[in-house]
């Protein structure tokens, strides 16, 4: 019998659910010594195999996932939810992030953002700090919602550029792509703290990356589509433009969001 579903086994695993028969062995502190070695080096296998065809690649995860050729891969949403976990910290530190409420006050020069937080502390008679932190904390909350609204923006834009597809192949590809860009500004963002802002190398390093990207998307899209050159070239600039906007807008949403719920509160 099964211990996870109640159904009679047949064999090592249960057909129903893939439960493993439990026995006196698997309880054994070698056995579960062993075990936990399997799945780490199985786990950096994946990891490694994801990361190459990554960044070398464009489009071959998304091949290999419309394939069925998945288990040697990470799943696309884990690689998405890592990838902007991580751009999302490491951009707090080193970068002006858009969802960073301390950050972009200070980013502000007009000083408008600050004098609009003044206000409505005045308003609700908190010290600025509070409203300042309640804000972040929304901001915090909606982080990941946004960056995820930003991969179904993507593969919507997709699926208008590429017609008789199934949905989810438009969204793999998204999560992909968005991955990709979000662990390679986290690569590069230690250039972010040592090169000045407003100076050449600093407008460099700004606009190399996104020519980069966008270079990308045209491999990618031309060997997951399958178009030819010119019409890969010319969806790729439309989708990258539309998806930046629609990144853009998130942040603001996200913030407009956050300034009114501490003003309800």
């Amino acid at each position: 019998m099964c211990s996870n579903c109640g159904q009679e086994l047949i064999g090592e695993y249960c057909h129903h659910c893939g439960e493993q028969k439990v026995n006196s062995h698997d309880l054994a502190l070698k056995h579960f010594f062993l075990h936990a070695l399997h799945e780490l080096t199985h786990l950096d296998s994946k990891v490694f195999a994801t990361l190459r065809y990554l960044f070398t690649r464009p489009g071959f995860l998304t091949q290999e996932f419309v394939a069925g050729r998945r288990s040697r891969y990470m799943k696309p949403l884990s690689l998405f939810l890592i990838a902007s976990a991580l751009f999302l910290i490491v951009s707090s530190f080193v970068m002006i992030s858009a969802f960073d409420v301390h950050q972009a006050l200070k980013a502000d020069k007009s000083g408008q953002a600050e004098a609009a937080f003044e206000k409505l502390a005045t308003k609700k008679h908190l010290p600025n700090e509070v409203i300042v932190d309640r804000i972040q904390d929304t901001v915090h909350k909606a982080a990941t919602a946004a960056q995820l609204a930003n991969v179904l923006a993507m593969a919507l834009l997709l699926a208008l550029l590429f017609r008789g597809r199934y949905f989810v192949e438009h969204l793999v590809f998204s999560l992909h792509f968005l991955s990709l860009i979000y662990l390679a500004t986290v690569l590069i963002s230690p250039l972010y703290a040592i090169v000045a802002r407003g100076t050449w190398p600093f407008i460099a390093l700004s606009v190399t990356p996104k020519i980069v990207f966008c270079v990308y998307l045209v491999i990618g899209l031309r060997r997951v589509y399958l178009e030819s050159m010119t019409a890969s070239v010319v969806k790729a600039i439309v989708a990258y433009a539309i998806t930046q906007v629609a990144i853009i807008l998130t942040q603001v949403i996200v913030m407009a969001v956050a300034v009114v719920r501490a003003a309800m509160l």
